[in-house]
């Protein structure tokens, strides 16, 4: 991608909700493709952030760290009601 369009194309932040088999492939292609994505669709996808039921359970793909401190992975509980 060129680098003077890059800087002028917006950021849009993503959140998903769950990381079983299609959430954890949006993920992968959000983590990725992130490139290719942003030239498609004109502004960059970020992903900030994954709910999920059990953080500890085994996902096909790893968390982006968080760019703040302190540095974790951006997987979030949520309660099963």
């Amino acid at each position: 991608m060129d680098t003077n369009v890059s800087a002028n194309i917006k950021t849009l932040k993503v959140a998903l909700l769950g990381a079983g088999n299609v959430g954890s492939q949006v993920a992968r292609i959000l983590l990725e493709d992130a490139d290719a994505l942003a030239a498609r669709t004109g502004a960059r996808l970020e992903l900030v952030g994954v709910a999920v039921r059990n953080v500890d359970a085994p996902r096909d793909v790893q968390a982006p760290a968080s760019s703040t401190p302190p540095t974790r992975p951006r997987w979030c509980a949520v309660p099963t009601l």
